[in-house]
């Protein structure tokens, strides 16, 4: 299932479900549910201010910090189905992020994930996808459409809309991978 969607920024390319075939979607579900991947404490979701939410992160990748984490390989597959829904030259960065449950859902601060490190605008010419490994009453909202999350889904999205992404209170946690690519 796919949506087609304008947006006044950019648009939503897709929004698919059962997007990763069952086995290799439980392959990765399996590494959340061992003690082999360490979470990082985030004591705020955005880098550049405060928005009072905090979350755990694992970067798998970063071009700018010429970072790989060792579990880059399990999750690398994830690009080639990336690629047949939209094409792309590369990945910037790969990063899971994890909200635990805390009660209540918290919507995290609206962003982009990609800056022009002198402008401080969004970079042209990214794509960003998020894939949700929790089904959930956390969501994430693209523009301003709201998205709930369901595993085995991946949005993706012109790099330029902002986004926030929100905890959930029936489940332990939300986990989610966050992939920016240039077109």
């Amino acid at each position: 299932f796919c949506l087609w969607k304008n947006f006044h920024m950019g648009k939503i390319i897709a929004v698919k479900e059962n997007f990763l075939p069952n086995e290799f979607n439980k392959r990765l579900q399996s590494l959340f549910q061992s003690n082999n991947l360490a979470w990082y404490f985030e004591p705020r979701s955005l880098s550049t201010k405060d928005d009072g939410n905090f979350m755990f992160t694992h970067s798998l990748f970063n071009r700018k910090n010429n970072f790989e984490s060792k579990w880059l390989k399990l999750f690398d597959p994830i690009l080639y189905f990336v690629a047949d829904i939209i094409p792309f030259r590369d990945c910037v960065r790969m990063k899971m992020n994890c909200y635990p449950n805390r009660g209540e859902i918290y919507e995290h601060a609206k962003h982009t994930d990609v800056l022009d490190p002198i402008t401080e605008k969004p970079v042209d010419g990214l794509i960003t996808c998020i894939y949700n490994f929790t089904t959930c009453n956390g969501y994430s909202i693209i523009g301003d459409k709201k998205i709930m999350s369901k595993e085995n889904q991946i949005i993706i999205f012109d790099g330029d809309i902002e986004h926030c992404g929100a905890t959930a209170t029936d489940v332990e946690k939300r986990i989610m991978l966050n992939i920016n690519l240039v077109k």
